[in-house]
């Protein structure tokens, strides 16, 4: 029973004197609050069970005509007049002085076990005290969780960086942080918790300069947006030049939680890298429309050269002139190579990049790849072998120029860091599901990749370097690009090396296989 609902009316002197009566006597004794009647001379007329159990009394240790004064003292030694200052006798005394005085105390009492009292007291027309003890310990308890979820709530909406705001079912703010105060220039003595929205609109701070007709306008449209179930988000541009994000969470008992972020900031900075990236792209593409341009313009002259090498090659020459012949030619062929892998790598930074899908002899590729690496292999010495499959491969689907470039930067790079030994090329393959599973090989016994090397070999630009063998010719473009095409290709490149042993590069694809092709052997 809640103790503050419990009404006690003084009974007359005629109901006095019937307690005394058995019928009463054990209707007081069984009573589910625990009751305490006083004498006006100070003695206690009647003391039920309930009472004697909430204070540990047993039932010779205080009874009718004690003096009340026992009984607190008993009740103090147990812990029952809750926390007092000084003595226990000083205690009872003041408390004493406090029944029998003009004003009737009222009392909530919290005893030592944690279990809490309302006692309601009243006089009756004869003068004397009857106290009712009413355990609410249930209740406080209660009131107490409640009172910490409370302050939970309020600890959590202030530690929130967005505006929050609950609207309840009957449009009033039952709740709100301070930050959506500072969001919508509110001054906090203005405002509370039940206010209706409209009202709190009507304080918003960036509206304040606005004429009244174009002012209720848009305190409309802000209570629409925060009254409206079918919008749930929406961006606010502020008079005063800040843009909000807005959003909304309807919850079931119809209530809404509005939440409030300045994006202010954000979006000035998003425009900042937008138009940053548009002229890093403009800046690409300048610069992949000049590669182009150059590789034309160098190609032509270039071109030309190797064409008059080419006729020169046919004539009758000395032996000093035709070595001058073979370096002009060489070196044509070195810078054209570069040529290539400049304008590839342009093409790879602006995107400006697409591979041609058409069917192709995968053996015939990697048979003119070897055949084009053998004059430079015999050149410097290095026995360049093959290792084919043992399946016949029919004709696959992809870019077999580009797959070629591919298998020709693996072979160069093999020869470039092989001063003596071989350079293999292998191919393992299977036909699974309609596609062809390949493992494409270059083996070399170079000097090798340090591990700590192997990660950056497919850097643009990035060249390793040896103790016994400091320099290398390029510009240390080729494994970036090889690693860039078959990546668009679906694949991919791994490496294995141990320094001063050799290096194996092995390109790992799935090709679609070409429709009616008999096939043929892996790399004859």
């Amino acid at each position: 029973m809640d103790g503050q609902a419990l009404q006690v009316t003084p009974p007359s002197t005629a109901a006095m004197q019937a307690l005394a009566e058995p019928a009463f006597a054990e209707m007081l004794e069984h009573m589910p609050w625990g009751v305490l009647i006083i004498g006006s001379d100070g003695r206690i007329k009647a003391c039920n069970k309930t009472l004697r159990v909430i204070f540990g009394l047993r039932e010779h240790d205080i009874g009718p005509g004690d003096p009340v004064a026992a009984l607190l003292h008993l009740i103090g030694e147990r812990g029952g007049l809750g926390r007092f200052e000084g003595t226990l006798a000083a205690e009872v005394d003041r408390r004493l002085a406090a029944l029998f005085g003009e004003t009737v105390p009222r009392e909530q009492r919290f005893l030592a076990d944690g279990r809490v009292f309302d006692i309601l007291r009243s006089r009756t027309q004869d003068g004397d005290l009857v106290s009712v003890h009413v355990d609410v310990t249930e209740k406080h308890r209660t009131e107490a969780a409640l009172e910490r979820q409370h302050r939970q709530l309020l600890s959590i909406l202030e530690n929130i960086s967005d505006g929050v705001a609950l609207i309840d079912a009957e449009k009033r703010l039952i709740a709100f942080n301070r930050r959506w105060l500072q969001l919508y220039k509110v001054e906090p003595s203005k405002a509370w918790w039940g206010m209706g929205f409209r009202a709190a609109a009507e304080l918003f701070g960036d509206l304040q300069g606005l004429p009244s007709d174009q002012r209720q306008q848009e305190i409309d449209r802000r209570c629409a947006f925060a009254l409206d179930p079918t919008q749930q988000r929406t961006l606010r541009h502020l008079c005063s030049g800040e843009t909000y994000q807005l959003s909304k969470e309807i919850l079931p008992d119809g209530s809404t939680v509005m939440t409030v972020r300045d994006i202010t900031d954000t979006l000035r900075q998003s425009r900042a890298l937008e138009a940053e990236r548009r002229r890093e792209r403009e800046a690409s593409q300048h610069k992949a429309q000049f590669m182009t341009r150059m590789s034309h313009e160098m190609r032509t002259p270039l071109n030309g050269v190797l064409g008059i090498a080419a006729l020169l090659d046919r004539t009758q020459l000395d032996g000093t002139q035709r070595k001058y012949l073979t370096a002009i030619r060489d070196s044509g062929e070195v810078l054209l190579r570069l040529i290539d892998d400049l304008l590839d790598t342009s093409r790879f930074a602006t995107d400006n990049f697409e591979l041609v899908e058409q069917p192709f002899l995968f053996c015939a590729m990697m048979r003119e790849a070897l055949d084009l690496m053998e004059p430079e292999a015999a050149r410097r010495g290095i026995a360049l072998m093959k290792r084919p499959a043992d399946i016949r491969l029919p004709m696959l689907i992809g870019d077999g120029v580009r797959l070629k470039q591919v298998v020709l930067n693996l072979l160069a790079n093999a020869l470039k860091f092989t001063a003596e030994g071989s350079v293999t090329a292998g191919l393992k393959a299977a036909v699974v599901g309609g596609r062809a599973e390949l493992i494409i090989e270059v083996t070399d016994t170079g000097i090798g990749i340090a591990a700590e090397d192997q990660k950056r070999i497919f850097e643009p630009f990035s060249q390793i370097k040896s103790g016994a063998q400091p320099t290398v010719g390029g510009l240390g473009l080729g494994l970036s690009i090889s690693d860039r095409l078959v990546s668009a290709m679906g694949g991919r490149i791994e490496v294995t090396s141990t320094s001063g042993i050799g290096s194996t590069f092995a390109v790992h694809l799935s090709l679609p296989l070409a429709e009616g092709d008999p096939g043929q052997l892996g790399t004859a």
